[in-house]
C-alpha cells in the first residue's frame, strides 16, 4: 500500500493534481510510517508540513539515527536532528 500511495503523490505532484495530492497525503499521514522514511517523502514530494515533528520524534528518542535513516534523511536534516537531540529537542531550526 505504502508503494502504491507514493507513486500517486509523485504522480499528483508532476502533474500538480492537488485534490489528488491532498487525498493522498492524508492516506499516507494515516499509515504511521517511520519518521525517517516520512521525511524522506516530503523531501522528495513538497510536503513541507511533516518535517519539523519527525524531525522532533527523531531528536527525541535515545537512540541515534542508522545508517538507512541517514540516507534517507539526507545529511542536512540529520545534522539538525542531532543539534535539537544536543539541546534536549527545546530548539527547532
Amino acid at each position: 500500500m505504502e508503494e502504491d500511495l507514493e507513486s500517486a503523490l509523485k504522480l499528483a505532484t508532476i502533474w500538480d493534481f492537488q485534490a489528488v495530492r491532498l487525498v493522498t497525503i492524508k492516506r499516507i499521514e494515516n499509515l504511521l510510517l517511520e519518521p525517517a522514511r516520512v521525511i524522506q517523502l516530503a523531501q522528495l514530494y513538497d510536503v513541507h508540513h511533516w518535517i519539523t515533528p519527525e524531525i522532533e520524534r527523531l531528536s527525541l528518542r535515545p537512540e541515534s539515527l542508522t545508517s538507512n535513516e541517514l540516507k534517507q534523511v539526507g545529511f542536512e536534516i540529520a545534522a539538525e536532528i542531532q543539534g535539537v537531540a544536543k539541546n534536549d529537542g527545546s530548539e527547532i531550526m
